[in-house]
């Protein structure tokens, strides 16, 4: 009877572990990854990683030289608005926090829901929106 009992035990408690690894071991999604990578990015100020991120259109992606000309110019673009912003104590409107809500992706597109606090510790949700460049890798697709 024991021996019953023990293994019993035993058993309860494999089960009991092995559902545990399944939630902490789920990994993100590529495009959920990518959506954090570029909020992180704007948290950090660091605007050649952002826009290093950025879908750029075919035109675009098939012309190297013209590609790092662009790239350049909307890192120096994006540094200059976010040195104006500093410079006006506009500090609350930068990201201070930033979380996972959920994702919608189809075949070439997908919607990454975040929620962004900023320095004036307010939570909105956004939408990073995402598409597959010429090469199949996801790319954030910025807003106009």
């Amino acid at each position: 009877m024991k021996k019953i009992v023990a293994t019993i035990v035993v058993l309860a408690a494999v089960i009991v572990l092995g559902s545990c690894g399944g939630a902490t071991s789920a990994s993100k999604s590529e495009t959920q990854k990518l959506a954090e990578k570029s909020v992180k990015c704007l948290q950090d100020k660091d605007y050649k990683g952002y826009v290093d991120l950025l879908y750029f259109d075919e035109a675009d992606q098939a012309d190297p030289e013209k590609l790092a000309q662009n790239k350049e110019q909307l890192t120096q673009l994006l540094t200059e608005k976010a040195d104006a912003s500093a410079q006006k104590g506009e500090a609350d409107k930068m990201v201070t926090d930033y979380a996972f809500v959920s994702e919608e992706v189809n075949e070439d597109e997908a919607t990454v829901r975040m929620a962004i606090t900023d320095g004036a510790n307010k939570t909105d949700t956004t939408d990073v929106k995402l598409r597959k460049d010429i090469n199949g890798d996801w790319k954030v697709v910025m807003n106009k």
